[in-house]
């Protein structure tokens, strides 16, 4: 199955929003609205993108105690999110509060879980005092999340098929995707669209290579062809 492509709106305010949104009609169906846009526009900001009819992945990483994830993850949900993230290493309870508050809605969001940020090299988390590879985290992390009640889990393209050999049938959000020849800009563990089809990623989230495109629509368009490509070749 094709991923989904899902733009991130790397932008500080709606009207930049707006203009690439509106670029990428009929092609892009999902945008990522981080802390970048949320700090500056809020709420708003999810409104905008839900009038469109448009899908929503408020990517914000929660990190907090359970009572407060629970409370933002229902603030979310009443925005319109369709997905949302929490860090795994805000532990289980925090996974279980959130689950709590989203069975009150009738089409509740997909908790994601962040593991191990894509931009981290093994020698910083060593210097963290985690001494183990972002891989090995990565599984561990995720397999706690997911038993805790989280839908999926954010991970590189690398790292798709050791999840799905620990947590069968994961739902996997992939980030640092870059089209070959782009440059990777602060990521560290980055992939190809036909990487991550090959790999079976449910969603991937590119930014900057379309955002910052002089033709954003026409960027949009190569990555889903590439992507459709790939999966030609593997059948």
């Amino acid at each position: 199955m094709l991923p989904q492509l899902c733009v991130a709106l790397d932008v500080s305010d709606i009207m930049e929003m707006v203009d690439v949104v509106e670029r990428l009609r009929g092609v892009v169906r999902m945008f990522k609205v981080g802390s970048q846009l949320f700090c500056s526009c809020g709420p708003g900001a999810v409104y905008a993108l839900r009038s469109r009819g448009l899908e929503v992945f408020v990517d914000l990483k929660l990190h907090d105690i359970p009572s407060v994830v629970e409370e933002a993850a229902s603030r979310l949900a009443a925005c319109g999110a369709n997905m949302l993230t929490i860090h795994a290493t805000a532990g289980p309870d925090a996974f279980v509060a959130a689950k709590r508050a989203l069975s009150r809605f009738p089409d509740p969001p997909k908790i994601i879980a962040v593991t191990v940020l894509t931009t981290l090299k093994h020698e910083t988390l060593k210097a963290l005092k985690l001494n183990q590879t972002p891989q090995k985290l990565t599984v561990e992390w995720a397999k706690l999340a997911v038993e805790a009640g989280a839908d999926g889990v954010v991970a590189s393209v690398s790292d798709v098929a050791r999840l799905r050999k620990t947590i069968p049938d994961v739902f996997v959000v992939c980030p640092g995707i870059r089209p070959a020849g782009t440059e990777a800009h602060d990521q560290v563990r980055v992939a190809t669209p036909a990487d991550a089809a090959k790999a079976a990623a449910n969603v991937v989230v590119v930014g900057r290579p379309i955002v910052r495109a002089q033709n954003p629509r026409s960027a949009a368009q190569n990555i889903l062809d590439e992507m459709r490509s790939a999966l030609e070749e593997t059948f």
